[in-house]
């Protein structure tokens, strides 16, 4: 062979050692991930608490793996981490505020939950997070009508046939849940708690209930108290669902901006007004005001 051809065939190996070597800068192998299954949330008792029902509604959490973050994900979710060795992860609880998928919020009244995992690439983790109410959660009103006693007994609506009692009838959990019965010849229900609740403490508050209400949408407010006058506001609703049912309702700004020092009522209405229905159902539990 001649000292031509050998060059040739020299020049032609490094050209060949340089395009794979730049394929594999441009086209790097990828890296394969570990998984973390996250599993849905377990609300577990307070001992320093009198909190309620453990009833909870937490849908999705706010995730991050050794100090990253993943962002919101809907539970039970199985997600890509790649990371690897023992990391830190902390999973906030989330709500749908106001019932609404739009109004995603860490609840500020559960506590995170932090753990370790090891993680390997291709194998998967699975994690169970708990939580619990924060030790500073404070619950100006739970009514849960177990004692056969209600606190909405401020009748708003002047028809004493409508009323929100405790009821052994279709209950959500223990022996008793709220019934109110709308029919054509009483159609209209409009009912506050007696006493009030001082909120003005400058955090967070929210309304969290359990409901059915198989055949018509429930509305419910708070009534400020300012001097002899009250002033009521209804901005927060349910619609008609024929299964149990938990909500979420964040009365922060509602109450900050309306400022009433004297306390505020939490009322309820709701009406066959301008339907077809002949009757109506109303099932109602945990009702409960928390705040910081």
């Amino acid at each position: 062979m001649s000292h031509f051809a050998k060059a040739k065939k020299i020049l032609a190996g490094l050209v060949l050692i340089l395009v794979v070597a730049s394929c594999n800068l441009l086209d790097p192998p990828e890296q394969i991930p570990a998984w973390i299954r996250i599993e849905p949330f377990v609300l577990e008792p307070n001992p320093d608490l009198i909190e309620g029902s453990l009833s909870a509604k937490i849908e999705h959490a706010y995730v991050a793996v050794g100090g990253e973050l993943l962002g919101i994900v809907n539970v039970p979710a199985t997600v890509p981490v790649l990371l690897e060795g023992t990391q830190p992860i902390t999973i906030d609880p989330v709500v749908e505020a106001n019932g609404s998928v739009y109004f995603l919020r860490i609840y500020p009244f559960y506590q995170r939950y932090t753990t370790e995992v090891t993680l390997r690439p291709d194998e998967t983790v699975v994690v169970t997070p708990r939580t619990r109410y924060r030790d500073d959660a404070r619950f100006a009103l739970i009514e849960d009508f177990e004692n056969g006693q209600t606190l909405f007994t401020l009748d708003r609506d002047q028809d004493s046939e409508t009323n929100l009692i405790p009821s052994g009838t279709d209950v959500f959990e223990g022996s008793a849940s709220g019934y109110i019965h709308l029919t054509a010849d009483h159609p209209t229900i409009e009912v506050a708690t007696a006493p009030e609740f001082d909120l003005l403490d400058g955090g967070k508050i929210f309304l969290e209930l359990n409901y059915r209400t198989p055949d018509v949408d429930v509305l419910f407010g708070l009534i400020g108290k300012q001097g002899n006058q009250l002033f009521a506001t209804y901005n927060y609703g349910i619609r008609a669902k024929d299964t149990w049912n938990k909500i979420y309702f964040d009365l922060t700004d509602d109450v900050l901006a309306s400022q009433f020092d004297e306390g505020y009522k939490l009322a309820i209405f709701a009406t066959l007004e301008g339907s077809e229905k002949s009757e109506a159902r109303i099932w109602l539990d945990n009702i409960k005001i928390v705040h910081f």
